[in-house]
């Protein structure tokens, strides 16, 4: 796991689902921020709701989030450092 709820979301949750849509393999993938674990629903359209918005919060401990920060850059991820 890359400890970056941006990469899971941006290089592996969405291509993916886009690549099994793309074969005609309905997929929704449903990443677990607290283990790095990810949940795949085969048959199943991507939902909305799959990931929160709120969950999208960089890690406390996230190097580029704590860099962005201290420098006042605004990352397009980042809504607020959290745990």
């Amino acid at each position: 796991a890359s400890s970056c709820k941006g990469r899971c979301v941006g290089l592996c949750k969405e291509p993916s689902e886009t690549f099994f849509a793309s074969i005609g393999l309905p997929v929704s993938l449903t990443p677990n921020f607290d283990d790095g674990c990810c949940e795949m629903v085969w048959g199943r359209h991507p939902q909305g709701d799959d990931i929160a918005i709120a969950s999208l919060a960089c890690f406390r401990d996230c190097g580029l989030a704590q860099h962005a920060q201290k420098h006042r850059i605004v990352a397009p991820m980042q809504r607020n450092v959290s745990s």
